[in-house]
């Protein structure tokens, strides 16, 4: 019996939308920005398309992208089993459109467990801040390899102010703690207490030892939205990408210090 077996697909489905639902305190504009994303492979992608869903988590992109157009596929690939459980649980294979993929993005030989040799488009949506520099200009050179002719990357994820102590970056600070603790205040879930209810689902447990096992190493503990690392400037991504080939670089959507930017090689 698989993981997925062991629970109901409805139970499976709740623990999805409750990391969205906690996601969203920690990125309030989440759901326009992903619209954002869409909306530009709407305007520069044929309807028969296959996407890279790069830290992909529980899917949460993938099953909007899906979704939105019947005639794509995806490949979600990450490297934490326990939200690859949840988002194998809740959404599967998405009737043979959806391809879960468990690899480290730091590894050199990632991209040969994709089982597809080129994308049309790359997605990435609040997570490529784990990586250094140097970890994101390989990255990114493996990225121009992967994408058609065409193609496009777009990474959704707030980034570091390159002036922290301006008059901008305390107001975005201010806001972003105020829309969180509203959130907060209506009895929205925490992401520390989302984790702690997932520990407490027996079928996790196998899971969160392997989680525990491949993850602390690479981070030393679990970060919360306000203790994470800082991550990498914009201006650090776009050096990154140029160097590794890409052409193109723009901001398609903002709010405060969360963006989404555009890359193509």
């Amino acid at each position: 019996m698989t993981l997925t077996e062991t629970l109901p697909a409805l139970v499976w489905t709740d623990l999805l939308e409750r990391w969205d639902a906690q996601q969203s305190v920690y990125v309030p504009g989440r759901e326009s920005g992903f619209e954002a994303m869409l909306s530009v492979l709407d305007a520069l992608l044929p309807e028969e398309i296959v996407v890279l869903d790069l830290a992909a988590g529980p899917g949460s992109l993938s099953k909007r992208l899906l979704e939105h157009r019947e005639n794509a596929r995806s490949v979600a690939v990450d490297l934490d089993p326990v939200l690859q459980a949840v988002g194998r649980g809740a959404l599967g294979e998405m009737g043979g459109r959806l391809r879960w993929v468990t690899a480290d993005l730091r590894e050199p030989d990632w991209t040969d467990r994709l089982g597809e040799r080129r994308f049309d488009a790359v997605l990435s949506s609040t997570a490529l801040h784990w990586l250094t520099p140097d970890a994101l200009t390989e990255l990114y050179k493996s990225l121009g390899a992967l994408l058609r002719p065409g193609g496009v990357f777009l990474n959704f994820d707030g980034f570091p102010l390159s002036n922290p102590t301006s008059g901008y970056a305390a107001a975005a600070r201010a806001v972003d703690r105020a829309r969180q603790d509203r959130a907060l205040a209506v009895g929205s879930e925490a992401w520390q207490d989302w984790w702690e209810a997932m520990r407490a689902v027996p079928e996790l447990s196998a899971a969160f030892a392997e989680r525990d096992r491949v993850l602390a190493p690479a981070r030393g503990r679990l970060f919360s939205g306000s203790d994470r690392p800082e991550g990498t400037t914009l201006e650090s991504h776009e050096s990154a990408l140029t160097a590794a080939g890409f052409v193109e670089f723009a901001v398609i959507w903002q709010d405060f210090h969360r963006k989404i930017f555009l890359a193509a090689p």
